[in-house]
């Protein structure tokens, strides 16, 4: 598979300059903000009275700043959730593994994640579900907004990374298993393939200095790296389902009518976005403190408004067969039926 660059240096070159920015946004420590007391099954609390006089529930949500989880910064300004009886508290940043562990102690009521990161807790018997889907990738690579790409001057073909150094965010985590089942499926021995972990903000310039050889990486430093002259090899989602919205089983068992509120509010918040794709962009620079000049070029999620148990079980299968987890995770044990009846 011949690698492409798909933008052109100038275009991109607005995003070198705002790399050191995002990555301080996006590794940002995961601080808790409210005072709210919650017990270990994470107890959603009543707030004063809600735009139409009834009283909202109190909510908070864990939300890993990335490009998929941008919908919640539209519904919460919408008003789509307090519409639906929810205060949603919005406790943005950290990465994925350190939400779940809040999650469980009580700190948070929800978390913004991926289905992958969901596999791998349940492979350790974490008592977490998904209760809503949020996105996918694309299955090109003009519509997906992650890839695996080359350092600039190297390798030209997904076949030359043989021998080569590839970085990932973390081993084996949710990219690591996708960039592995791309390259079993283009024929690269694996086991011939150096893997090393990498903060995506930190891979644009471990690729400049020869450092590593590709990475597998995520918008806007996949633009940032084809812009200086790196080669995109290969599209890395395939249509995967990515994003996920997470409770504890405990809290969703005595919760039910709040899970089905928010449910509700998460069905128009998705249409929302699918109609207004402006409004999400927006949402990336009030919401992420992303550079509007980047919010505005990087290619959006795709929203997914169903939780499709064979897709979801994909994932599962794809990191048992890469090594990400050693016993098989059945997708029926990582979801909560979407929408919850109350």
């Amino acid at each position: 598979m011949q690698g492409r660059s798909l933008r052109s240096r100038g275009t991109w070159r607005v995003l070198a300059l705002v790399a050191a920015l995002l990555a301080a946004v996006t590794f940002a420590a995961c601080g808790s903000s409210d005072s709210d007391e919650s017990s270990g099954s994470g107890g959603a609390a009543t707030s004063a009275a809600g735009d139409g006089g009834g009283e909202l529930t109190s909510v908070k949500i864990g939300v890993v700043p990335a490009a998929t989880f941008a919908p919640i910064f539209v519904g919460v300004e919408q008003g789509f959730f307090r519409q639906h009886g929810i205060d949603l508290q919005l406790d943005v940043g950290g990465l994925a593994p350190t939400v779940f562990p809040r999650i469980l102690k009580g700190e948070l009521q929800l978390g913004a994640n991926t289905w992958g990161t969901l596999v791998t807790a349940k492979a350790q018997n974490l008592p977490l579900t998904g209760i809503a889907p949020v996105d996918s990738g694309g299955t090109t690579a003009e519509d997906d907004y992650q890839g695996i790409v080359a350092a600039p001057g190297g390798v030209r073909d997904l076949s030359e990374l043989e021998g080569k150094t590839v970085a990932v965010p973390t081993l084996k985590s949710f990219t690591d298993s996708q960039v592995k089942a791309v390259l079993r499926e283009n024929g690269v021995d694996v086991s011939k393939v150096r893997f090393t972990a990498l903060p995506f903000p930190d891979m644009p310039a471990a690729l400049k200095a020869g450092r590593v050889d590709a990475a597998g990486v995520v918008e806007p430093f996949m633009g940032q790296i084809v812009g200086d002259g790196g080669t995109l090899l290969a599209p890395l989602s395939r249509g995967q389902l990515m994003g996920a919205i997470v409770a504890s089983e405990k809290w969703v068992e005595d919760n039910r009518e709040t899970v089905a509120n928010f449910d509700a509010a998460w069905q128009e918040t998705l249409d929302y976005a699918d109609r207004n794709p402006d409004a999400v962009r927006r949402a990336l620079v009030t919401g992420l403190r992303l550079p509007e000049a980047v919010a505005q070029r990087i290619t959006l999620p795709i929203w997914v408004h169903e939780i499709d148990e064979a897709k979801v079980q994909e994932i599962s299968d794809m990191m048992l067969e890469t090594g990400a987890i050693t016993e098989p995770v059945p997708a029926s044990s990582l979801i909560t039926p979407f929408p919850l009846a109350p």
